[in-house]
Formats: structure tokens, C-alpha cells, sequence
């Protein structure tokens, strides 16, 4: 594929920081739906609102587009450097993986569940292996990472053909164990990020309305529920286009909500690691002083992003406590491919 031509460096980083942002919001928007179904219930139908029902949208976008942009960053496409693997990266990921892997299984064992800490069973520590942890999306990016790069000698139409091929057969079948089945999901849009990087420099090239056809197809399917495997393939293919597409208008729509957004996009691992712990902690008490209230309730509209936006604030003011008192190391990925320079304007 060709070279970017559309959008200079500089905006092309801010629309990723920003994309980064919005995938860690709906991350946190999603764990705090778990909470507000323990308060005002769930009714099993599509036609009553609550942020469980909006969120089943937003999973087809939060993942794929994580995952999309976490290949970007891995192909060296932002800054030149090309796809070297970076050991250095590799051995970061695996020691804060199984670093705060084991520390969340004392903190919150049995998370959405605030329970007290208490003895862990040998066989967990095993089940790190498998991705059985919270933090399961460190374990499925470095696995991403390791599976690109062995792959590099062969096409890549090759590759994620192979990776949607696996995908589609081994979800049919529902034989694998752990967070396997979440990493044979993620991977064809790792790869679609490390082998194709440029490709969303073409959306500003789709007719006009594309998007909006996009969403209206997406929720058709999403509603008509027709084939298990396909739609939800069809339905992260969509989400990514429609996050891919969000994120690259704001800079140019949207100037005021760049600098928050970027901001906490440059923050996603101490905001996705430490969010586990607080949200439980601010979900279960309010839970436990306002359930059961009826799915009716008009507070149903801001629980769940007054819940996030707590997880996330409190998860940045931590950080930058432990940071300021030295522990910032327990986030350091060494110089992973995942991060990216500073965008002037966005600090």
C-alpha cells in the first residue's frame, strides 16, 4: 500500500492519542455497566435504555480499535523505524502482565466482585499462561505482537486471511480455554494495524454518508442477531471503521476535545490497570446504598459514565502519585513500539 498522503505527521499522531483516549473511555463505560445492571436490573430487550444495551455497540468498537491502533504502533509506521521487534517491548510486556496480574488476583479476586483479599490457589498463577486476568488485554497484545512479527515473511492478505479463518472456525467450535478465544478475536485487526497501517488514511477518500450507512448497517445486524459468527465479524469490522472514522474528525470538528482526549490516550496502561480495583470498590458501594432501583429510574441515564469517569480520574490521580513518589516503573513498558511522540499543542 502507499505512503500516507492525506494528513500531515503531526495530526495524524493526534488523531491516534485521541482514538487511544475514546477506546480507554469505553473500556471503563463498559466495566461500569456491570454495576448499573446490580442496580436497576436487565430487562432482556433492546427497547428499554440503559448503557449495557448502548455498550453492546460500543464492545464492537472499544476492541477492534485497541487492537487496531496497538498494530500501528508496532509496524514503526508513525515514526519510520520499520517492524523491528524490540525485546526490550516483549520483556516489558510480560513483567507488568504478570506483575499486576498477581497483585490484582490479591486485590480483587472475584472482580466485578469486591471481596476481601484472600489466598490465591496455585492453579490461577497457572491460568496467567491462558490470559485468566483482568488485565488479559497486556497478555493479548503481546501475543499479537509476537505472532506479527514471526509472520512477517509471508503476505499479509495471507496472514489475516489465516487469522479470520481461525477466528471464524475456532469460535464456531467454543473449544478454546482462558482468553484464547478474545486473542484469536483481536488478532486480525493487530494485524490489519501492523501490515496496512496507512489504511485509514482512505476514509477521508469514501463518498459522503458512508458512515452513516455504516452505523445504520451495524445496528441492523446488531438487531437482527442472524448468524452468531458472522455477525459479529461483520459487526467489529464496522465498529473499527466507525472508530477509526470518529477519532480522525476531532481534531478538525471537535479542536476543544483533542488536548483531554489525547491526554488520556497517552495514560491508557495506568488507566486500564488501575481502573480494576477502583471501579469495584465505587461500583459495589453504590450498589450496595441504591439497588434495587427500577430499570425506569432516570438515573439509569448517568450512572454508568459518572461510575467510569470516577474509575478514570482517580486511576490518573494515582498515577501520578506513585509516579511522583518513585513507583513509576510498575507501568514502564522499557521503550515499547507502543508509544508515540508527543503532539505539540496536544501535552
Amino acid at each position: 500500500m502507499p505512503g500516507s498522503s492525506f494528513q500531515p505527521p503531526r495530526q495524524r499522531i493526534a488523531w491516534i492519542d485521541c482514538a487511544k483516549g475514546l477506546a480507554i473511555l469505553l473500556i471503563a463505560l463498559h466495566h461500569a455497566t456491570s454495576y448499573e445492571t446490580a442496580i436497576f436490573g436487565f430487562t432482556g430487550t433492546k427497547l428499554v435504555f440503559s448503557w449495557r444495551n448502548v455498550g453492546l455497540l460500543f464492545y464492537h468498537i472499544r476492541l477492534p480499535l485497541f487492537f487496531f491502533l496497538s498494530g500501528v504502533a508496532a509496524s514503526g509506521f508513525l515514526s519510520d523505524r520499520g517492524p523491528r521487534l524490540k525485546w526490550s517491548a516483549v520483556r516489558g510486556y510480560a513483567l507488568v502482565y504478570v506483575l499486576w496480574s498477581a497483585a490484582l488476583l490479591f486485590v480483587v479476586p472475584a472482580w466485578p466482585d469486591l471481596v476481601s483479599p484472600r489466598a490465591v490457589p496455585p492453579e490461577q498463577f497457572g491460568g496467567l499462561a491462558i490470559g485468566n486476568s483482568v488485565v488479559w488485554y497486556l497478555w493479548a497484545i503481546l501475543g499479537c505482537l509476537l505472532i506479527a512479527h514471526l509472520s512477517r515473511p509471508l503476505p499479509g492478505w495471507a496472514v489475516i486471511g489465516g487469522a479470520l479463518t481461525l477466528h471464524a472456525l475456532f469460535d464456531a467450535a467454543d473449544v478454546l480455554p482462558g482468553h484464547l478465544p478474545a486473542l484469536e478475536r483481536s488478532l486480525p485487526f493487530y494485524l490489519l494495524g501492523f501490515r496496512y497501517p496507512n489504511l485509514p488514511d482512505y476514509l477521508p477518500g469514501l463518498p459522503r454518508g458512508s458512515v452513516a450507512g455504516l452505523a445504520a448497517t451495524t445496528s441492523a445486524i446488531w438487531w437482527s442477531e442472524f448468524s452468531p459468527v458472522l455477525t459479529e465479524a461483520l459487526l467489529d469490522l464496522a465498529g473499527l471503521g466507525i472508530g477509526v472514522f470518529v477519532a480522525r474528525q476531532l481534531p478538525g470538528r471537535w479542536p476543544s476535545a483533542v488536548t483531554p482526549l489525547a491526554w488520556i490516550g497517552r495514560r491508557t496502561l495506568p488507566i486500564y490497570i488501575l481502573h480494576f480495583p477502583i471501579i469495584a470498590a465505587a461500583g459495589v458501594t453504590s450498589a450496595q446504598f441504591l439497588a434495587p432501583l427500577p430499570p425506569s429510574n432516570p438515573l439509569v441515564s448517568i450512572y454508568a459514565p459518572l461510575l467510569a469517569g470516577i474509575a478514570v480520574g482517580t486511576s490518573i490521580v494515582l498515577h501520578v502519585l506513585l509516579a511522583r513518589i518513585g513507583a513509576g516503573w510498575l507501568f514502564s513498558l522499557g521503550k515499547p513500539e507502543t508509544s508515540f511522540p508527543l503532539v505539540k499543542g496536544v501535552a
